[in-house]
């Protein structure tokens, strides 16, 4: 296979103009994908017919060879018939929801208000990261989700609840983009079955 990253070219490694992510490919589906966040390896591959994405970690946390060596693994995993896996998740949290929620956050705060923030981040330290918070991204299902706006609004928070909702769901449209996860557990979640009706004044 031949290689086409350096530890150069890895360092040096820019978005596109407009702050847009750029993809540096390194070979047999292992690339670096640049943000204005930070610098994500990744590698892309298919099985059952479908493109996945596994995240392999941050650079430079983790180095070119580093990154290299996790990517033949998971591709003798593939090879095996077996859907890849990165050892590292068992003691890094560098794709739990709750890095992926920061990530967002602090990437969306500059266009917020004072007030607006505040809530926002207390909702996700108070109602969210103590029940999914360690939880891989792509590990949270509908049914955790759910679970967490019926919690909030036993307290007698119906409105904070819808909240929590519109927040984890907008977590997900920004993990769906940056390709940490294939999927938007709180898309299809309708509120207005599973809380109960806000009292009208």
């Amino acid at each position: 296979m031949e290689r086409k990253l350096t530890n150069t070219k890895a360092k040096n490694g820019k978005t596109k103009p407009g702050g847009k992510p750029a993809i540096l490919t390194d070979g047999g589906g292992l690339f670096l994908y640049v943000t204005t966040l930070g610098k994500y390896w990744r590698y892309s591959y298919r099985l059952g017919g479908k493109r996945q994405t596994l995240s392999i970690g941050s650079y430079p946390e983790i180095t070119l060879e580093q990154a290299r060596e996790l990517h033949r693994k998971a591709r003798a995993q593939l090879a095996r018939g077996i859907k890849p896996s990165n050892p590292r998740h068992t003691e890094s949290t560098a794709d739990t929801f709750q890095t992926v929620a920061l990530e967002w956050f602090n990437r969306s705060k500059p266009g917020w208000s004072e007030s607006h923030t505040t809530r926002t981040e207390s909702c996700l330290r108070r109602d969210v990261f103590p029940w999914i918070g360690k939880m891989e991204v792509g590990a949270v299902t509908p049914s955790n989700i759910i679970k967490i706006l019926q919690r909030v609004e036993s307290r007698g928070a119906g409105d904070t609840a819808r909240r929590v909702r519109q927040i984890i769901s907008q977590i997900y449209k920004y993990a769906v983009t940056m390709e940490l996860t294939d999927r938007n557990p709180a898309t299809d979640i309708d509120t207005r079955i599973i809380l109960k009706p806000l009292r009208t004044r």
